[in-house]
This record gives C-alpha cells, structure tokens and sequence, in this order.
C-alpha cells in the first residue's frame, strides 16, 4: 500500500481551492480526499486525475470555490503582515445569491466558527448604496467596505 501525499492545498486569488494528491505505484482514493471540501462548496466540486507512467506516480487534483475559513496576510497594511481570519464566501449568483443573502450565509458560519459576531463584510467592488444595506438579526452591525485582496463574486467576512 503506498501513501498518499498533499502536495497542494491553498487557494488562488480567484477564490478557488485546490488541493494537490500524489501516490506512488496505486491512484490516488479521491474519496480519502473530497471529506476536505465543505458541503457549502461540494456542489462547485471538481477534480483531474492522472499518472505519470514513466516513474508510476498517481496525481489527483480537487478544485472547489471557497465557502470555508481561511487565513490571510492583509495586503491593505502595507508591509502585509497583519494575518486576518476571515469567511471567504462565493457569491453563487445563478442559484440566487445576492451580496445580502451571501454575506449573511458567511456571517452565519463564521458565528458558529468562533464565540464572537463579525464586524467586516469586504468586496473587491462595493456597488453603490450597498453601505446603506444591513443584515438581518443578529448581523445588523456588520459594515461594508471595499478591499481589492477579496476575489470577484465573493465576500469576505471577519
């Protein structure tokens, strides 16, 4: 039995997770891997296998947008050493998502993840009059601003 080895497991700057899977001699079990992918995010699933059959080595390759935790160096302090742990939330527009109802999901989640509310819901592009709009109960205090770090068609939410 050969061991499977993450290569990979980061997220671009379009708000997609990957995750890298190499085993020597056998495939690669994409069932020891897809428990990783949120179940807010598995519907955005997909995946890429493949050997390379002179040395035998198996990679597999899962890729998911974002709808999870993850930490990240804040660009906007200048020096980029302020580690922010945010929400990073896909804006599902044809399902129906709205800026509104995704930055709530986010809120939700991130509520349930840590013992205190969020304060920030961020955008690459704030639309006018969005800073006017307020969340639902308990979220109503969350402020929208502007940060070019959060990938189009997300929200982030700390």
């Amino acid at each position: 039995m050969s061991e499977e080895v993450c290569l990979e497991n980061d997220m671009s700057r379009f708000g997609l997770r990957r995750l890298h899977v190499i085993c020597l001699g056998e495939p690669v079990k994409i069932e020891n891997w897809t428990q990783h992918v949120p179940m807010s995010s598995i519907h955005t699933c997909s995946s890429v296998a493949w050997v390379e059959k002179p040395v035998g080595m198996h990679h597999l390759q899962i890729y998911w947008k974002a709808r999870e935790v993850v930490k990240i160096f804040d660009p906007s302090t200048g020096s980029g050493d302020k580690e922010l742990v945010v929400v990073m939330w896909w804006i599902d527009v044809k399902a129906g998502d709205t800026i509104r109802t995704a930055a709530d999901d986010a809120a939700c989640f991130f509520s349930a993840m840590y013992p205190w509310m969020p304060t920030k819901a961020a955008l690459s592009n704030l639309p006018k009059g969005i800073e006017n709009k307020k969340l639902d109960e308990p979220f109503q205090n969350i402020e929208f601003i502007e940060m070019p770090w959060v990938p189009k068609s997300f929200v982030a939410v700390w």
